[in-house]
């Protein structure tokens, strides 16, 4: 059930264009960074 609720959290997540561009963003810092 947990399992469950965690994927479909996943999900919404994945199909958020706001956390995309959060992600987006992150990976850009994390690459400045190294």
């Amino acid at each position: 059930m947990k399992d469950q609720n965690f994927l479909k959290h996943n999900l919404t997540i994945h199909l958020n264009p706001l956390s995309i561009i959060k992600r987006f963003s992150n990976i850009l810092i994390l690459s400045f960074l190294v």
